[in-house]
């Protein structure tokens, strides 16, 4: 099941590809951005999402969430705010209100309740 799937195409114009370069070469930028650009780039030269892992550091899954990220939503699709409003979005329109406090990179979880889909409080 799924042992030969094969991995999202990555097609970049020439500005994306200075701008990720850029990016994937920066001391100062965040070290996640600078990741996600580097498995772009990656990905983009054709190479599997195993050889990206490896090369990188990081597991096949965070390869595929950012080639697939990247590729549904362009350099958008890295930005992981974004990420975590779409998250918020789907949670929400899935019928639960979402409560978070502070900043969502820590490892605290984000407490969700059930929601009346007839009065849209929580109910007591």
């Amino acid at each position: 099941m799924g042992g030969n799937r094969q991995a999202v195409s990555v097609v970049l114009d020439e500005a994306l590809r200075v701008r990720l370069t850029s990016l994937a070469g920066s001391t100062r930028g965040q070290v996640r951005a600078v990741l996600r650009a580097k498995i772009v780039l990656a990905a983009a030269a054709a190479a599997s999402n195993a050889a990206i892992a490896r090369t990188l550091g990081v597991s096949v899954n965070t390869v595929r969430k950012w080639r697939g990220r990247f590729t549904a939503a362009g350099m958008e699709g890295l930005n992981r705010d974004h990420a975590d409003v779409n998250a918020a979005k789907n949670t929400k329109a899935a019928g639960h209100a979402v409560s978070a406090c502070g900043d969502l990179g820590t490892s605290r979880s984000v407490k969700q309740e059930p929601v009346s889909r007839a009065t849209g409080r929580t109910p007591s």
